[in-house]
This record gives structure tokens, sequence and C-alpha cells, in this order.
């Protein structure tokens, strides 16, 4: 999807995208430090988690920004890769 919103001539390969993803699920093991003392499935827990998630998409968004010269179409990467570690997240936690 993200090669579909490139400029001509400038594309992402899958390994990059591997990459950039895993690199910015860096923040979740601070979760996982953080779950040893504090349950997350309490407000706490789940405003933390919450954190963790935009945290991590911001740090991929401005990765994949950067890297594509991106800038005005920084939302519509932001959506997707929410959703992802989001959906990582809830397999994560329960």
């Amino acid at each position: 999807m993200i090669n579909l919103l490139t400029k001509k001539g400038v594309y992402v390969e899958l390994y990059s995208t591997m990459s950039i993803l895993g690199y910015s699920l860096l923040p979740f093991c601070f979760l996982a430090l953080a779950s040893i003392f504090v349950d997350l499935k309490n407000a706490i827990g789940i405003a933390f988690s919450i954190l963790i998630i935009l945290w991590s998409t911001l740090a991929a968004t401005r990765f994949f920004e950067n890297n594509l010269d991106m800038s005005d179409q920084r939302y519509l990467i932001a959506y997707p890769i929410f959703l992802f570690y989001g959906s990582f997240l809830l397999i994560a936690l329960f």
C-alpha cells in the first residue's frame, strides 16, 4: 500500500518495511517491563498500552515519511500502522 502512495520511482522494499515495523516494536519492551509491576487490564494499564501504540505508530510513520519523502501523506500511512500495532497489542495483552 505504501508503494502506491509514493512518488514514481521511489519504492520501499519488503526488508526495509519489516525492519521499520520491527524497530518500532521497541516500546512494547517497555510495556512488557511495566506488566511485571502493573496489571495491564485496568485503567492505568490500558492508558499506558494506548500510549505505547501511539509511540510505536509515530516512530514507524516518521521512518516511512522521512525515507520516502511523504510528509503530505503521513496520516494515510499512520492509520494502517496504528491498526497493525493495535492488533499486535491485543494479541500480546489477551
